[in-house]
């Protein structure tokens, strides 16, 4: 549950420690006021620093004993050895950092820790209205009272884990101080809760393992004890074939025990679930999708691993589990694996010129122990092989059949991949690698001493480049330009000429990319972690991990190879999104990219991996909006569009520069005007429509034409309404209920935080309602609250299922926040009965203030966002959010088998020794 304010008993006031450098003494004072009077204990060292002085010891006490560590970003805070330790000590502890900034941070470098955070703005900025000290107060109070009960949880459990560590020197710890039994279950529970973004220190994590480890020892003995009492049910119907008052004693006894057995196993099997998804979502956090699965797996999603009780799982099996496996799935990318088959040498592989089909070879020298190429479908379906002899590289050439150049010792050969036979020869001297222009008239070759440009039809050496070392180079579509490096700079040159016509980087290079029109240039470079995109004069994009490839993809794209980290991006160089895939185990490179730019080939441990790449963009169902419009009104700044579906998705009601309106949402039509309004919503068939005019008046309309039908006065300003069968919710910092029939206006529930969406479902009385602090899902019959999904998140829009599934929330909270970036908004589908994500689709960020989605609908397999500028967005569902448990594992397996990465890990077995009893590969058992 996230708290809204802070305690106001001393000893529980959260605990906020205060890094800055000593030139920001003025500032630091000013915010160590501000937070006691808001309630915060502030902690702050005022001591110099002696260079004899045990000082680590000092700050390190102050730094373990808070909750929240904020960081005074500045220049001089930036560059000082003693804050960089203080953060480092903050992210080694899992604190939650905050960076506030007192002056405009341009230029300034920050810690690494602080790279992906948000920043709270304490200086007036031109771009962000009211800004100043005042509004970062505010903002920074808001940021602290979010989780307050998981922060101070995570120093009590530190507190905790470092008693049990200091207990004893030896290896081996005593089991007197690790959690048992309900605490915990309230551990697991806690972690699995973590916030977005929050870490849990490596301490506190081998503290929770360490406990579950000693409780599974426990339970091992519980259950050795259950097996007896099951033997004793046995004996006790034997004994009632008998007879005897004994007999039915002894039944009775027997049958209590079992129904104990299978209650205490239910609750097992649920902290189980709970477990593996939070570590099935820790490995999403790190883009290991197929890791994900498998730890969701261990989860036991589907129940089949309860073996005390036959119990009726109806699909639904343990939630948790199921639902990060769902989200695991939905995010994944990979498709499936060609296998390494080279015995050593490792393979390579081209795509044919229709990317309908995949050539892989064993690369090397001529001594691997076969040097046979083999065809397959993209499918993984093979058609054959070819017996191509020596192959340092391979490309494919464009156009009709297919067509491919061999690069090797002997020079390069050209061969017809469907006829299996050689075509002709392009050149005589050793060449390591080609490529070749997209309209394929032109190859490009590298030897040892030269780079060379040659025409394929005719065979004849158009260009030479000798002399230089050159480390990369790139033909342009039509091969008339290419972009090429040696280890001093990348130059643009015409081929015809060999002159320069302009000088892209003046350091060293290794990954190029050039444009099919040669419009657009790409270079990127290991030491400085930057990828350039234009010309020289390009604004940097700066990503955390070694670019070590790069690719134009033809649709505004670029995927970029990170693999020093293992991981591939695809980056959206016109938004500046990006989204980020782990390979396990990368081996080599480069990626394959096919022509059509819609998959790619990583190199993983075991083979090819490949790679989905289609965009996974929504669809623009807005005749009026034929893009994405990412302007705003000259009002002052401010954004005054929406829109909202009506619940069978045949009308949209827009409000937009032009006024408020009904129109047709498949054509756009006009239906009518309604002037004034400013919020609506629609009943579940479709019928009826009630707007808001002015901040009070409540009015229930026809939707076929508008018509007038009752109205009402309400005595709070309204922020959003929605229907509840006959009756209509009116929302603000309460949720009213009016039945316009009778006309009674009744207090339904206090949210105690203004309620910005409402989404209600007759069938189950469910109303989910959309928060400052997060959606909260109420049951309107017992007015009980069962979830709160995205605690702390500003939630701006809601909607459900008609069957009660399924909610999604659209977050309008600050997930980043630069100058140049602007906001980025998040649409998440959630699983109703786990109160866990099952999907996440998101926009890119586009400027300071783009619009926001305001209104959502699930309709189908569809999810229909209405924009604030009057755009009206449809996602597309994945399939297995819809599915049952059972069903979920057999997709996931599915996917896991075509992967090749069906088994846990030694380092999973270790660190999870429940499942070494188990089946190393968890899909042995499902078909």
């Amino acid at each position: 549950m996230v708290e809204t304010e802070a305690a106001t008993n001393p000893s529980e006031r959260l605990k906020v420690f205060v890094s800055y450098s000593r030139t920001d003494l003025d500032f630091a004072d000013q915010l160590v006021l501000a937070l006691e009077d808001k309630g915060f204990e502030a902690l702050v060292d005022r001591h110099d620093i002696d260079a004899a002085e045990k000082w680590k010891d000092r700050l390190g006490t102050l730094i373990a004993s808070c909750d929240t560590v904020v960081f005074v970003l500045s220049e001089k805070s930036a560059g000082s050895p003693i804050c960089a330790w203080e953060v480092e000590e903050a992210a080694l502890l899992g604190k939650r950092i905050i960076p506030v900034v007192p002056h405009d941070p341009a230029g300034v470098a920050p810690p690494p820790q602080l790279g992906e955070l948000n920043y709270i703005h304490f200086f007036r900025h031109p771009n962000v209205p009211g800004s100043g000290f005042y509004d970062g107060v505010q903002k920074l109070d808001r940021a602290l009272r979010v989780n307050l009960g998981w922060l101070r949880r995570q120093t009590a459990y530190a507190e905790r884990a470092d008693e049990w560590r200091a207990q004893t020197g030896a290896a081996r710890r005593p089991e007197d101080h690790l959690l048992r039994a309900s605490a915990l279950e309230e551990a697991e529970a806690w972690l699995a809760s973590a916030p977005k973004n929050a870490t849990v220190s490596p301490l506190v994590r081998e503290y929770i393992v360490a406990s579950q480890e000693a409780e599974t020892r426990r339970k091992a003995e519980t259950a050795a004890n259950i097996a007896e009492r099951e033997r004793a049910l046995k004996t006790a119907r034997i004994a009632t074939l008998i007879g005897g008052g004994v007999a039915f004693a002894l039944i009775v006894l027997a049958v209590g025990l079992s129904a104990m057995a299978v209650t205490a196993s239910r609750e097992a099997g649920r902290n189980r679930a709970a477990v593996f998804a939070g570590e099935a979502e820790a490995r999403m956090g790190q883009a290991k999708y197929a890791e994900a699965m498998l730890m969701a797996l261990g989860g036991d999603p589907a129940g089949a691993r309860n073996q005390i009780a036959t119990l009726d799982f109806s699909g639904a099996g343990y939630p948790a589990a199921s639902s990060a496996l769902a989200l695991a799935m939905t995010q994944n990318r990979f498709v499936r694996l060609f296998p390494d088959y080279s015995q050593g040498d490792g393979i390579e592989a081209v795509f044919s010129p229709d990317d309908t089909k995949i050539l892989t070879y064993p690369e090397g020298n001529g001594d691997s122990a076969s040097d046979e190429a083999r065809i397959f479908t993209i499918e993984g379906r093979e058609l054959g092989r070819l017996a191509l002899g020596e192959a340092f590289d391979v490309a494919t050439v464009p156009g009709p059949g297919w067509r491919i150049l061999v690069a090797s010792r002997t020079g390069v050969r050209l061969w017809d991949v469907e006829a299996r036979r050689q075509l002709g020869v392009l050149s005589t001297t050793y060449t390591h690698s080609v490529t070749v222009s997209a309209d394929g008239r032109r190859a490009l070759t590298f030897g040892d001493d030269s780079m060379e440009v040659w025409d394929i039809q005719t065979s004849v050496l158009v260009r030479s480049f000798p002399g230089a070392v050159w480390t990369g180079g790139e033909l342009s579509g039509d091969g008339s330009q290419i972009l090429m490096s040696t280890p001093q700079e990348a130059t643009l040159r015409n081929v015809d000429t060999g002159q320069i016509t302009d000088t892209i980087a003046t350091y060293s290079t290794n990954a190029l990319a050039l444009s099919s029109g040669g419009e657009r240039v790409l270079v990127a470079s290991i030491e400085r972690r930057r990828v350039f995109l234009g010309d020289r004069n390009s604004t940097p994009r700066t990503f955390t991990a070694e670019v070590e490839d790069a690719h134009f993809l033809g649709d505004g794209r670029v995927l970029l190879g990170l693999f020093s980290s293992g991981r591939v991006a695809l980056w959206t160089p016109q938004s500046g999104a990006s989204e980020e895939f782990s390979v396990a185990a990368v081996s080599a490179w480069p990626l394959v990219v096919s022509h059509n730019g819609r998959h790619a080939l990583a190199h993983g441990s075991q083979g090819l991996l490949l790679l989905n790449l289609e965009p996974r963009a929504p669809d623009v169902i807005d005749p009026r909006a034929r893009r994405i419009d990412y302007g705003w009104s000259s009002d002052n700044g401010r954004n005054y569009g929406s829109a909202v579906f009506s619940g069978d998705g045949a009308r949209l009601w827009v409000r937009s520069a032009e006024g408020s309106r009904v129109q047709n949402a498949e054509t756009g039509a006009l239906a009518y005007a309604l002037e004034g309004t400013t919020l609506a919503a629609f009943s579940a068939d479709g019928r009826r429509i009630v707007t808001l005019s002015g901040e009070r008046t409540i009015v229930l309309r026809d939707a076929a034409d508008g018509r007038q039908l009752n109205s009402v006065q309400v005595p709070d300003q309204v922020t959003t309404l929605a229907f509840a069968g006959d009756d209509v919710l009116i929302g603000s910092q309460f949720v009213r209920s009016w039945r316009p029939v009778t006309g009674r206006l009744e207090q339904l529930l206090n949210s105690e935080t203004y309620v910005r969406s409402m989404a209600f479902q007759p069938e189950r009385n469910l109303l989910l309602a959309g928060t400052d602090a997060g959606a909260q899902l109420w049951d309107l019959r017992s007015r009980n609250r069962l979830h709160l999904l995205a605690p702390g998140a500003e939630i701006g829009a809601v909607a459900l299922s008609r069957d009660g599934r399924l909610a999604a929330t659209a977050d309008h909270s600050w997930d980043s926040w630069t100058p140049t970036e602007g906001r980025t908004w998040k649409i998440v589908l959630w699983d109703l009965a786990s109160g866990r994500r099952l999907q996440v689709f998101g926009l890119p960020p586009a400027g300071i203030y783009p619009p926001r989605p305001v209104s959502l609908a699930i309709s189908g397999d569809r999810l229909m966002a209405g924009m604030s500028n009057g755009a009206a967005l449809s996602f597309a569902l994945h399939p297995i959010v819809w599915e049952d448990a059972p069903t979920r594992v057999r997709m996931a397996c599915a996917t896991l088998r075509a992967l090749g990465m069906t088994e846990y890990t030694v380092e999973d077995l270790q660190r999870f020794p429940i499942l070494q009893n188990e089946a190393r590969n968890p899909c042995s058992a499902v078909h």
